[in-house]
């Protein structure tokens, strides 16, 4: 059985490392977070000190931070995987960080005889702990082939999307432009009935079973009537760096996006007013303007 690293066992990545140690792996893992190291320990990981150390003696590195900084950081900077990794071996780059810094950086890995594979997902931190990611896979095909039984591991729906690194980043944008609108959607339904005099719980159900019903909303609306905003797993800020990933694509393709541009803002807004909180948090930008929260009568 592969022999894995782990590096940013954050939210979603505390559960993906604990599901492969579940189903019997060896995983070696990095943090920078003291707390979540002694997390990943207790889930029955191996605790490495730096990045280096965890690529020393493994098949399958995988990476799930934040921002493109942070993954070349964890590949070549001091301390760094690419200073231990076997040729021939493979990262897995889990993180979403946007195409072109994605295939810059299977460029430069392949220099040293190591594969970089773009395994975009979406699903947060539920579809983590819940092993049900949606994983957007992008790498030569026997690269893809030589690494499913970490993504059946996983993620619940895997779709390969071709050859070259950057095309699993373009779907996950294609995905960040679904997520920003549907995210303003949501937030504007429900502040316009609430505005109107409807109890929000009846709007939520009507809506969430009609024909735009879906997990996103049902999801956002309930946080939204029950005032929770945050913890729920689905950071803000997260989304805000999606979305202006998209828009750097669109702009470098010379393609308007006219509703994702105009989202961006709105979640760029909220970002200012309520930063830390999760994504159904813009509703509250709409109920300043309303003078009306969007909570049940009962």
């Amino acid at each position: 059985m592969k022999k894995i690293g782990f590096i940013g066992l954050g939210d979603m990545g505390i559960f993906m490392s604990r599901n492969l140690i579940r189903a019997g792996y060896s995983v070696k893992g990095f943090d920078v977070s003291e707390e979540r190291m002694k997390q990943f320990q207790q889930n029955g990981g191996i605790v490495c000190k730096t990045n280096a150390q965890v690529g020393t003696d493994i098949d399958v590195a995988i990476i799930m931070v934040v921002t493109a900084q942070q993954v070349e950081t964890v590949l070549f900077g001091e301390n760094g995987l690419m200073e231990k990794m076997r040729p021939g071996s493979r990262v897995i780059i889990a993180a979403t960080i946007g195409d072109k810094p994605m295939m810059e950086l299977a460029e430069r890995a392949a220099a040293k005889d190591v594969q970089i594979i773009d395994c975009a997902v979406t699903g947060g931190q539920i579809g983590a702990e819940a092993g049900s990611l949606a994983m957007m896979i992008a790498a030569p095909k026997a690269d893809f082939e030589a690494c499913r039984d970490i993504f059946d591991v996983l993620g619940k729906t895997i779709v390969y999307v071709g050859e070259r690194p950057g095309m699993g980043q373009t779907v996950k944008n294609c995905n960040g432009v679904m997520s920003a609108l549907s995210t303003v959607a949501v937030c504007e339904a429900m502040a316009l009935g609430a505005k109107a005099g409807v109890d929000p719980k009846i709007v939520a159900e009507v809506l969430g079973n009609g024909s735009c019903g879906s997990p996103l909303f049902r999801n956002y609306a309930e946080k939204i009537i029950s005032r929770k905003f945050s913890g729920g797993g689905v950071q803000l800020k997260l989304l805000y760096k999606d979305t202006n990933l998209v828009m750097e694509m669109a702009t470098r393709l010379g393609i308007p996006l006219y509703g994702t541009s105009v989202c961006n803002e709105v979640i760029h807004a909220a970002m200012a007013r309520f930063p830390g909180e999760d994504c159904w948090s813009p509703v509250k930008l709409y109920e300043e303007i309303t003078g009306v929260p969007v909570e049940s009568e009962e």
